[in-house]
């Protein structure tokens, strides 16, 4: 259960701006590049094991902030008009007890049975309610708060006229062009994988 949070109490209006801006654009960078990774693949055990680790400790970042849990120092709901409630269960419990048993902490919970890991289904199933209640999130910011995402660093992100996200992959050349541009759209991958 998590504890109300005082509005933005001693909290500077640089380090609000910050995680807006930077912070969360970062935390979605990179856990759609590590899933991107994760289902491509890896030449080596550890190389996948640090794709799939690092999909669910960003994963687990965003879930904390939209449920407003209590490792998150912002509530949600202070960025946004009063048409948005926090919704602790847009996320299935058992896809964050995973993370927190197998990726984020050493617990009783870690198991070896292939078959109860957190796999490529369980990922696409996080990413998809994270998307989702993030564009929730976004669709109700207050138009202060929706000016500022609008100000966000893109992280290789580059908007399209077809609502997708294309996100750059891969070093830049010396003239700054991605080496790769890939092309997700998390609702196609979870209708495609339920087909």
């Amino acid at each position: 259960m998590s504890s109300h949070k005082p509005k933005f109490k001693n909290i500077s209006a640089d380090t609000t701006d910050w995680l807006i801006k930077h912070h969360l654009p970062y935390e979605l960078w990179m856990m759609r590049e590590s899933l991107a990774a994760a289902r491509r693949g890896a030449p080596t055990r550890v190389q996948q094991n640090w794709q799939v680790e690092g999909f669910g400790l960003h994963s687990r970042n965003l879930i904390e902030f939209l449920k407003n849990g209590e490792s998150c120092g912002f509530n949600p709901a202070d960025f946004t008009t009063n048409a948005f409630s926090v919704n602790k269960r847009f996320l299935r419990s058992t896809l964050l007890d995973m993370i927190n048993q197998q990726i984020s902490h050493l617990t009783t919970g870690r198991t070896e049975n292939p078959s109860c890991k957190f796999d490529e289904a369980d990922w696409i199933e996080t990413a998809n309610a994270i998307e989702k209640e993030f564009k929730r999130w976004i669709d109700n910011l207050s138009p202060e708060w929706f000016e500022k995402w609008e100000q966000r660093e893109r992280m290789g992100e580059q908007d399209t006229q077809d609502g997708l996200m294309e996100h750059r992959v891969g070093p830049a050349s010396t003239t700054g062009t991605p080496s790769k541009v890939h092309r997700t759209d998390f609702a196609a991958v979870k209708k495609n994988d339920s087909a």
